[in-house]
């Protein structure tokens, strides 16, 4: 997996961002992380004149009782609430994880939706869980001992020694330094939910 901020020139000059008119983008993050990841993103976003939101999905960092309370039906909440208070059709943007969060939105909202964008992310046909494309993509590197889980399994965290290697093996040094300690604890069962 890449991180969000590697991605920032890619999505800036990969041609989508170019546009002659002012858009709003609503920016999803992946699991792990959370908006903040999207920030150089953001800031090439707005300097071109669009409007930004990155959103932070609910439950970041929580644990016990407050992660296993989150649900994958909280995140489409969360970034629905976004894309309702936006004035026009938006461009939906989806982070790996994201990318099942904004397909649940798009459902839901499709006139409100201009276009949606899969960075990196997942695409998910009906009755799919991020957990079941996960396990079918051989190539994410993800192995059993990568998940830390919580004795309650109310959320998992990223072995240490594999945060880099999963989320930032193309980034610069300093994103590489700086990235293990952004990582947050995803609750588990918006992961192992199916989406309709």
């Amino acid at each position: 997996m890449t991180s969000i901020k590697t991605l920032a020139t890619s999505i800036v000059l990969g041609g989508f961002a170019m546009t002659a008119t002012a858009d709003t983008y609503i920016l999803v993050h992946g699991a792990f992380q959370s908006a903040a990841g999207w920030s150089q993103v953001a800031e090439g976003l707005t300097v071109q004149g669009h409007t930004v939101v990155a959103v932070d999905l609910p439950g970041r960092g929580a644990t016990g009782a407050n992660a296993q309370a989150v649900t994958l039906a909280d995140y489409i909440a969360t970034v629905s609430s976004a894309v309702e208070a936006a004035a026009e059709p938006v461009i939906l943007v989806g982070h790996s994880f994201g990318g099942i969060t904004i397909s649940g939105v798009a459902e839901q909202m499709p006139d409100a939706i201009k276009r949606r964008v899969y960075v990196a992310a997942y695409v998910p046909q009906s009755g799919e869980s991020m957990q079941a494309l996960a396990e079918m993509d051989s190539d994410n590197g993800f192995t059993a001992e990568s998940f830390v889980l919580a004795e309650d399994y109310s959320y998992a965290t990223i072995l240490e020694s594999d945060k880099v290697r999963l989320f930032a093996a193309v980034a610069t040094p300093e994103q590489q330094t700086t990235l293990p300690a952004t990582m947050l604890a995803e609750p588990l069962a918006p992961l192992s939910t199916a989406i309709a």
